[in-house]
């Protein structure tokens, strides 16, 4: 995973699952010859968090890692708008290390939570699938990784991380599910954690092969793709074909929309109306004619 380019920026919030990740691939560094670039972004919406901030700091000069942390707040206070700010800061600064990855601290548990998550949102085998180790740039070396060891290694070895309060606060999702469902779960299946890591991968398997069988049919199309081939494919293997010739559309915008309007695609182009349209937003329309179909702009024929 790490060949081709050694450099690596690693995401450093300061908890135990970064911090924990830090001084393991700083450990690691010198044996298989990395480069490491500590990155921390302090969003100022909590009170503390500058502190924060000089603490990674503390722990990047005891570690001899350079650091690049800057303060930046998102336009609105959720978590995806916190979310977004923060990756686009990562790979900035993976731009100017030169580096083509970037380390985050996800653990084994954030994996079972991120499963059950998708699975109460209706989510397909993309959404099940979860996270994998390495996704473009992101790679996250602790995901077979449970949190009590993790945590186990700070105390181990007088790291000290920051413990954030808001991981206690029943108002965000995840915090309802790692505190109050999965305890539930357990109650039902002592290892459920581990029965949702199994789920992941066989999802993550099942759902590849999709992707690559969409893929082989698209590239065997033109811009106008034909109806009566798309009605022949698998209801997964449609699904996920569509949804790469709407990437396609997209050109590196936005990712494509969600479930209801791929189903509603599926539909149209199932149907034996000879004609019509469905809007994508973005700019962008499904049209469809007799025998052939095609994403564009609304305003072109």
């Amino acid at each position: 995973m790490l060949a081709r380019n050694a450099r690596i920026v690693v995401a450093v919030s300061g908890g135990p699952d970064s911090t924990a990740l830090l001084h393991a691939l700083t450990r690691s560094s010198k044996r298989l010859g990395l480069s490491l670039t500590a990155a921390h972004l302090d969003h100022g919406l909590r009170r503390g968090s500058a502190a924060d901030a000089r603490r990674v700091e503390d722990l990047s000069q005891r570690l001899d890692v350079p650091l690049i942390s800057r303060r930046a707040t998102p336009t609105t206070a959720d978590e995806d708008a916190a979310r977004r700010l923060r990756h686009a800061f990562l790979e900035e600064v993976a731009a100017g290390a030169g580096a083509e990855t970037i380390a985050l601290g996800h653990t084994a548990d954030d994996q079972a939570e991120t499963v059950l998550l998708h699975l109460i949102r209706g989510s397909g085998l993309e959404g099940l699938a979860a996270m994998s180790a390495r996704e473009g740039m992101r790679f996250r070396p602790l995901l077979s990784v449970w949190r009590a060891e993790v945590e186990a290694h700070c105390l181990r070895e007088r790291l000290d991380p920051i413990l954030d309060p808001t991981n206690r606060s029943r108002r965000f999702a995840r915090n309802r599910v790692r505190r109050q469902l999965l305890p539930m779960l357990e109650t039902f299946n002592p290892q459920i954690k581990s029965a949702l890591l199994r789920l992941a991968t066989s999802a993550r398997d099942e759902h590849d092969v999709v992707v690559a069988e969409a893929a082989r049919w698209l590239s065997s199309q033109t811009d106008r793709l034909d109806r009566r081939d798309f009605r022949a494919l698998g209801a997964a293997v449609a699904t996920e074909a569509f949804r790469q010739a709407w990437a396609r559309a997209l050109d590196g915008g936005p990712q494509p929309g969600r479930a209801e309007v791929l189903d509603r695609a599926r539909r149209l182009l199932r149907s034996e109306r000879p004609e019509g349209m469905l809007d994508l937003g973005a700019g962008l329309s499904l049209k469809v004619r007799d025998d052939a179909f095609w994403i564009g702009q609304k305003d072109r024929k």
